[in-house]
């Protein structure tokens, strides 16, 4: 049953998992279980969203620097259809 509550993040082997854990898994520990990975799973995908608009406003920081500097910034320009 854990199989299906797997993680790209885990580095043990399932087995280890598995033995390294006493006694009996309820129900609502697999379910208490499934809802943290959940969250963390969400957290990471706010994490890669904050990253990628973080690395956009670098960017369009960079370019209205660049545009400011005489002989490079001529042909540059910053599109607003993000």
């Amino acid at each position: 049953m854990m199989e299906k509550y797997g993680s790209k993040r885990l580095r043990m082997k399932k087995e280890d998992v598995k033995a390294s854990i006493p006694g009996v898994l309820g129900k609502a520990d697999m379910i208490e279980l499934k809802m943290c990975l959940d969250n963390v799973n969400r957290l990471e995908e706010q994490v890669r969203q904050l990253n990628s608009e973080i690395a956009e406003l670098i960017n369009e920081i960079d370019v209205k620097r660049i545009s400011k500097v005489p002989g490079l910034g001529g042909g540059l320009s910053i599109s607003s259809d993000s």
